[in-house]
């Protein structure tokens, strides 16, 4: 127990933080790092989400002390006045970010720092009197990105144009080789078409990314899943998903079917270190610009794009807009593939559920979790969906690439899933 005469120790404050006087009220940072940081780690939360509203409370300090000329900003000075002055101020304007490099901020990313504050702030008035729930009117965000499926035809003529792929030419680390780039983006195009993982969950060009490691496959038939019956001759894939980890911890079980297998070998073949459990699957620099860079080279050598979008202008009248396929196109286009093949075998709804999508996983849902409680309900179905999944031409080994590579004659489904 600390004591001294006219110093303050908080509540729940971490014992080797140093004492403050006991009439000075808390700093947002002070009781942010001393006190609600230890609150996150004992609750779960993950590393990410306590950096980013490291990063609100920083942005914060910016706007105080060149607006304010307050220096050290208190819990106090967080009032839902001073936050929309701050978001007015804030929107576009060159405010520190990641590594403290100066950028325009975004509608989105203000949004995410608004409710990081009003986040922290909440939490205080929980152990302080003097503050109290606080909440503030978030700026508009322009749309996401439209869903889009990707055809069979263009997805084939995407997979051939893989071949053009000479990035990367080294790991994240920067020594170990990457043999061969097409194979690598073929492997990561037939998995996403197969599985449908977010982007970052297969191949991370962000450090505090955690991508899938040879750990996470098996390829021993027997299902690895405390409550599987079933054998598959190809393997298992087994993977919580990186963002959805605290609210969805159940990992997701999935079968190898020989197109996602071929390919899985193909890599570890091409890879010098072949199957360590500990390595990444698909390990690359941490490169964003390079990342997305090769794949706009790899849609380029495919001449492919979608049907343009019509949009209505201000004076009423239509305009076609040009779109272009993203890689997280291929996240909805696997779960319609899957859910269309799903249907006819009685197996409705497995879309969501290979692409993790299913809302039922969500702790206190009434409805049971499939991937945790539940899973021998779920696992004939994915076995039975996944293997005999169709695959566009050229993607399994004894399929032949597409004929005629400068037709288009397979249209995108109309109905989007997931």
């Amino acid at each position: 127990m600390r004591k001294q005469t006219g110093l303050l120790w908080l509540p729940g404050m971490d014992p080797n933080a140093p004492l403050v006087p006991a009439d000075a009220p808390p700093t947002l940072e002070d009781w942010f790092e001393n006190v609600y940081v230890k609150q996150m780690i004992a609750t779960g939360r993950s590393r990410d989400r306590i950096n980013e509203l490291r990063l609100a409370i920083q942005r914060w300090k910016w706007w105080c002390k060149s607006e304010q000329r307050i220096h050290h900003p208190l819990l106090s000075d967080v009032t839902p006045r001073r936050l929309s002055e701050f978001r007015e101020a804030a929107l576009g304007a060159e405010i520190p970010g990641e590594k403290r490099v100066s950028r325009p901020i975004s509608a989105r990313s203000l949004n995410k720092t608004l409710g990081a504050l009003e986040q922290i702030i909440n939490a205080a008035s929980e152990t302080l009197d003097s503050l109290s729930v606080i909440r503030v009117k978030k700026v508009a965000q322009p749309r996401q990105v439209d869903k889009l499926v990707i055809s069979d035809s263009d997805l084939s003529r995407i997979f051939e144009a893989c071949e053009v792929a000479t990035w990367p030419s080294c790991a994240a680390d920067g020594r170990e080789p990457v043999s061969s780039p097409p194979t690598l983006w073929r492997f990561l195009v037939a998995w996403w078409t197969n599985y449908g993982m977010r982007t970052q969950d297969l191949v991370a060009f962000e450090s505090s990314q955690r991508p899938i490691c040879w750990a996470n496959v098996t390829t021993s038939p027997e299902n690895p899943h405390h409550d599987g019956t079933l054998s598959n001759e190809h393997g298992w894939l087994v993977y919580v998903p990186d963002k959805t980890e605290r609210d969805k911890p159940d990992p997701l079980v999935l079968p190898l079917n020989a197109t996602t297998r071929h390919w899985l070998d193909r890599l570890a073949d091409d890879t010098p270190t072949g199957r360590d459990p500990a390595r990444v699957i698909a390990p690359v620099p941490h490169s964003g610009r390079e990342f997305y860079g090769q794949w706009r080279r790899i849609l380029k050598a495919a001449d492919v794009r979608p049907k343009p979008k019509m949009a209505i202008d201000a004076n009423g009248r239509p305009r076609m807009v040009e779109r272009h396929y993203k890689i997280k196109h291929l996240r909805c286009t696997a779960a319609t593939r899957i859910e269309d093949h799903a249907g006819p075998l009685g197996y409705p709804g497995a879309g969501q559920l290979v692409t993790g999508h299913d809302s039922d996983r969500s702790p206190g849902k009434t409805k049971s979790n499939v991937f945790g409680r539940h899973y021998y309900s779920a696992e004939r179905a994915l076995i039975e969906v996944l293997t005999t999944l169709p695959q566009p031409a050229g993607f399994a080994p004894d399929t032949p690439p597409p004929v005629d590579a400068t037709k288009n004659t397979d249209r995108p489904r109309l109905r989007v899933v997931g």
